[in-house]
């Protein structure tokens, strides 16, 4: 079990959150991956939405400090084949000013 915590962190750093142009692909370790098309995105901020099967906290210790709500639930792949559908992602970046500023439209 040790061995796999120290895998998963080490995955953590080594795996960020891409954000693109036409897409954000969110990591967490070896735990899981989400793509979100940016034209799902309805809003980026601190506060957590309503609880729900439908959230998905991608922090590996702690409370996420943003939370990104979509328009429509997207597809999370997760450890050993995993899925499941997501309406909000919890994360916790390291700039958070900036982040909202990335996944914000213009």
């Amino acid at each position: 079990a040790a061995l796999w915590f120290v895998a998963d962190y080490r995955a953590t750093v080594l795996r960020p959150i891409l954000v693109g142009e036409d897409e954000v692909r969110f990591r967490a370790g070896l735990r899981w991956d989400v793509t979100v098309p940016r034209d799902l995105i309805a809003a980026v901020g601190p506060e957590a939405p309503e609880r729900g099967r439908d959230r998905l906290k991608l922090t590996v210790m702690g409370a996420p400090t943003r939370w990104v709500t979509l328009i429509e639930p997207v597809e999370a792949l997760g450890p050993y084949g995993f899925r499941r559908r997501v309406r909000a992602i919890g994360v916790e970046p390291d700039d958070p000013a900036a982040f909202e500023r990335a996944l914000t439209p213009v």
